[in-house]
């Protein structure tokens, strides 16, 4: 319905070791291979272990709280969908459901945070995920929660696909179905998710 495939796909198994990447600096990347914006969440304060050439895995102390990091697979075919394609088809599948395929939502709205736009949607199973979009309309992130350890061979519960923007004041522009307030700052989230428990349900919202 909403994201790359590859967002969806869940996979298992034990938590690689994080190695300490304080001791190997990672080679400087240009722009445009940075896909996933290292440089700036390295400037950040982030500490990130990249696992291959396409997944980084960034956790809080000891490990806990990872996150998986990976490229926007559309970016490369270059067909990422736009805001509209994605609302579209969110509101055809809530308003006229398959046989069998009933969408349970808690929350899904659409909003703007500054230069970008966001779909971000909450039900279905316990999924929620925000897509963001650039000023034309062009899907360019997506950050995805799982109630399961699916992402990086099962490291992590959170995944972020692309380069989150550095914007800081999501607001709503329509609310589709549901209630709840609005999405996190994407970097602010990130902190959050990062720096809490790895014991604590559900994604960083908005307060």
């Amino acid at each position: 319905m909403v994201g790359d495939a590859d967002s969806r796909v869940a996979t298992t198994g034990e938590t690689p070791r994080v190695s300490d990447t304080s001791k190997a600096p990672a080679p400087a990347r240009s722009p445009r291979q940075d896909r996933l914006g290292l440089a700036r969440l390295r400037a950040l304060g982030f500490e990130l272990s990249e696992l291959d050439t396409q997944h980084v895995l960034m956790c809080g102390a000891g490990g806990e709280s990872c996150i998986c990091l990976q490229p926007l697979a559309c970016s490369a075919r270059d067909d990422c969908s736009t805001l509209e394609e994605s609302t579209v088809a969110f509101r055809a599948a809530l308003e006229r459901p398959a046989a069998g395929h009933k969408v349970y939502c808690d929350q899904a709205e659409v909003g703007r945070c500054e230069g970008f736009q966001y779909f971000s949607f909450r039900g279905d199973l316990h999924r929620n995920q925000t897509q963001w979009f650039d000023a034309e309309h062009k899907l360019v992130a997506v950050y995805s929660y799982s109630d399961y350890a699916a992402y990086c061979d099962g490291a992590a519960r959170i995944l972020v696909e692309g380069d989150l923007p550095d914007c800081l004041s999501p607001e709503r522009q329509q609310l589709f179905c549901g209630k709840g307030r609005p999405p996190l700052a994407p970097l602010q989230a990130l902190r959050f998710d990062v720096l809490s428990n790895s014991e604590r349900v559900g994604p960083a919202r908005g307060r």
